[in-house]
Order: C-alpha cells, then sequence, then structure tokens
C-alpha cells in the first residue's frame, strides 16, 4: 500500500468525524430548546412576570377537596395542562383574578386544559363557595384545601400564586401576584404550553 495516500485519508476521515461530533453535540443541545424558548417568548405583556425558576419540577401530590369532599391531586390531571390557581376569600388581589381565571377557563377549559383554583379558605366549602358566587366566578370547578397544604407544598408564602403545570406533572413556570388570565398574552402562553406538550 502505498504510504503517501493514507495520511490525507485518514486525515480526511477525522475531519468527518470530528464535523459528526459538532453536528450531534449542537442537536442534543437543542433538542428541548426550540419549545422552552417559544414557551418563554410568549411570557410578554401581562405575562412578563412570569416565572420560570422551577420549570420541570414535579407538582406536588397534595390532596385538596372538590366541592362533594372528594379528595383530588394534581397528578389526577395529568394528561392536560394545568394552571392552578391558590386563593383564599381574604385575599383582595386574589377576589379581582377569579373572574378572569373563570373566563379562562369556560373559553379553553376540555379535554386538553384546565383551570385548577384551590381555595385556602380555612372555613372550607361554604366560604369558598359563596365567594365564587360574589366575585361571579362560579365557572371555576369548585376546589378546596382548608389545612393549606398545598400553597406550603409550593413553597410561596404570598397569594395569590398561580403555577402552571404540564401533561406530565411538571411546572412550567409561576405567576405571584394577580394577573388577568383572560388576557390575550395569558391565552398565547396557554396555547403555547398545549402545543408543546
Amino acid at each position: 500500500m502505498n504510504n503517501r495516500w493514507l495520511a490525507p485519508t485518514i486525515g480526511a476521515l477525522a475531519v468527518l468525524v470530528l464535523l459528526l461530533v459538532v453536528y450531534l453535540v449542537v442537536l442534543l443541545m437543542g433538542s428541548g430548546a426550540p419549545g422552552q424558548a417559544s414557551i418563554a417568548d410568549k411570557a410578554v405583556g401581562e405575562m412578563a412576570d412570569f416565572s420560570f425558576d422551577h420549570r420541570g419540577e414535579p407538582v406536588p401530590q397534595t390532596p385538596f377537596e372538590t366541592a362533594d369532599g372528594t379528595q383530588r391531586t394534581l397528578g389526577d390531571f395529568e394528561g392536560r395542562v394545568v394552571l392552578v390557581n391558590l386563593w383564599a376569600s381574604w385575599c383582595a388581589p386574589c377576589l379581582t383574578e377569579l373572574p378572569h381565571l373563570a373566563r379562562l377557563h369556560t373559553e379553553m377549559g376540555g379535554a386538553a386544559f384546565q383551570v385548577v383554583a384551590v381555595s385556602l379558605d380555612r372555613e372550607g366549602r361554604a366560604k369558598a363557595q359563596a365567594t365564587l358566587e360574589k366575585v361571579d366566578a362560579t365557572a371555576l370547578p369548585l376546589y378546596v384545601d382548608a389545612s393549606m397544604a398545598l400553597g406550603q407544598a409550593f413553597g410561596e408564602g404570598v397569594m395569590p400564586v398561580t403555577v402552571l403545570v404540564d401533561a406530565e406533572g411538571r411546572e412550567v413556570g409561576r405567576y405571584l401576584g394577580p394577573a388577568d388570565w383572560a388576557s390575550d398574552e395569558a391565552k398565547a402562553l396557554m396555547q403555547a404550553v398545549i402545543g408543546a406538550s
């Protein structure tokens, strides 16, 4: 075999292998990036303060009650994108945003998406239901955690806190304080997560 042909062939092969490795690294690094970038890009306007600090963390499975006293967890909603809102009747900003959440639930709720607004009122279901009626938010299903354990599990000391959860039960991000959840920006953010699920 002629050695003067062997050296250039090995060199060309090494360059090809190097290019293949670089291509694979770029491909792997970008595998989750498009969905993440497009979702984060939707956090504008009304949603500009949306935080992605806890992204990818599994949400707590702390039980809460339905209107008839049945116990549920957030795991019961896997398979759909869920907007979890923690509120209480004594929280004025919560009362401001409940009608917006009800409107969002009415317009987008279904097989792919649901609003799960959980009252942390210690007085229980009757107080929470009366509050939903008072603020014209009865389109929201009634969920109550009188122990306030779900709020503690999310690790936030303020209300309202709203957590967006993907269809696999992982946190996408959260918003502290009230927001207009029926705004075009909020709906676009929900649609981006639904589309990525």
